[in-house]
């Protein structure tokens, strides 16, 4: 059997020249507001900047999206799942941070991240 001999160098270059292979994809746990109008989604995204009502109430409460029952909880998603406007938000969020107003070819949303799994790198030993 022959063996093939391959260096820590060479492993590390492979690895550096194809780490998107080894990334796991990031996940965002996301709730949104969706509205019709500009004008609602600013008046909303006021009350929940002044702090005078809880995210997920609102979404109960205003929100045209089929995820309104559920306060408009998203759950966990990665990128290529929602609409481009919408994912660029989502994804550009920090925990417990809320986005301006977004506009899709569904209306115009507010977006709520309330978690994020990051990119975990799978062990390079998998080159091996």
């Amino acid at each position: 059997r022959n063996q093939v001999s391959i260096s820590d160098e060479e492993l590390l270059e492979y690895y550096n020249e194809n780490k998107e292979s080894f990334l796991e994809p990031v996940q965002v746990h996301a709730r949104h507001i969706l509205v019709e109008t500009e004008e609602e989604a600013n008046n909303l995204l006021l009350q929940l900047k002044e702090g005078l009502t809880d995210f997920a109430e609102l979404a109960k409460e205003k929100s045209i999206g089929p995820s309104a029952p559920s306060g408009g909880d998203l759950g966990f998603f990665t990128r290529g799942q929602m609409v481009k406007e919408f994912e660029d938000a989502a994804f550009s969020l920090e925990p417990g941070e809320i986005s301006e107003v977004v506009q899709s070819q569904f209306g115009y949303h507010i977006i709520k991240c309330e978690e994020k799994k990051e990119d975990l790198k799978r062990n390079a030993r998998r080159v091996e």
